[in-house]
């Protein structure tokens, strides 16, 4: 973990705040919807209940892409078993109209996943994620289907496909040690690493510079972390806390940092099905 002198407090505030300020738009980052500026399919829509919009696409895929859907969790992060997938996309479209039917509820994931040849479905295989224009969070926009006669239109996402990551066994591991008693309106965490994060430019990754472990439960004193990875040059890595029903803020990120959940002094590099070794961290609450 990087120390700053103690003595030294505006330092220590400018650091974090400049650091904060950069992952708060790790997820905000990469290509994605931007809410009413989008076109948005024909109203003779086809559902009753459920989702709308448009998928754009650009670049080439980086492997084989053998199969394209839109998917959406009502978890954020999800499992894998937490995904509901939608109808195949044809892989080499430019432009997709589409029209997801589910049940009223409200979903914290939505977007576009993609599978290259040889390989199942995994986190990274997330390529494009729904933000509303504005929405200021760490975490995706939630989208709510208030009741059976509910279509949230103008969901619209932007795929880069030359940024899709491939799937493949890598993993980054280490440890996470908890010192004290865990904070009561606290859920989970989760360890994060990231591909691309310079501070002294300002560079902010995207949603595809991401990787995250397993949820870490409340009330855990250690865990060993697996984070499954793709090919790339991981430069910062961090513990991030959940709140129950509650978005990601930059509060969340300052208070995990101040509290040893923040390095920006390791880096590593990650190659296809190589398991590496990322940093530890201890967590004083």
């Amino acid at each position: 973990m990087l120390n700053i002198s103690q003595g030294d407090k505006t330092m220590k505030v400018n650091f974090f705040v400049i650091a904060a300020t950069v992952l708060l738009t790790v997820f905000l980052g990469c290509d994605n919807g931007t809410g009413n500026e989008e076109p948005t399919p024909p109203d003779n829509t086809q559902i009753t209940h459920g989702v709308s919009g448009t998928v754009t696409f650009t670049g080439e895929w980086p492997a084989k892409a053998v199969e394209v859907r839109l998917v959406t969790s009502k978890v954020f992060p999800p499992e894998m078993d937490d995904i509901i997938f939608g109808d195949p996309i044809p892989v080499d479209m430019s432009k997709y109209d589409f029209e997801f039917e589910l049940e009223p509820g409200t979903y914290k994931l939505f977007g576009v996943a993609w599978r290259n040849e040889g390989v199942e479905w995994n986190y990274p295989s997330f390529c494009g994620v729904y933000y509303a224009k504005d929405d200021d969070s760490l975490a995706p926009s939630f989208i709510t289907i208030a009741d059976e006669n509910t279509i949230v239109k103008r969901v619209n996402i932007g795929v880069d496909r030359s940024q899709a990551r491939i799937v493949s066994d890598a993993q980054i591991t280490g440890t996470v040690t908890f010192k004290g008693a865990w904070p009561e309106n606290i859920s989970e965490a989760r360890v994060i690493s990231t591909t691309r994060l310079d501070i002294s430019k300002l560079e902010t990754p995207s949603f595809n510079d991401l990787a995250f472990s397993d949820a870490i439960k409340k009330g855990a004193t250690s865990f060993n972390y697996k984070i499954p990875a793709f090919p790339g040059k991981f430069i910062a890595t961090f513990v991030i806390f959940f709140k129950e029903g509650e978005k990601l803020s930059i509060n969340d990120v300052l208070w995990s940092s101040e509290r040893g959940g923040l390095d920006l002094a390791t880096s590593y590099t990650v190659e296809l099905n190589q398991n590496v070794k990322g940093p530890d961290f201890t967590i004083d609450f």
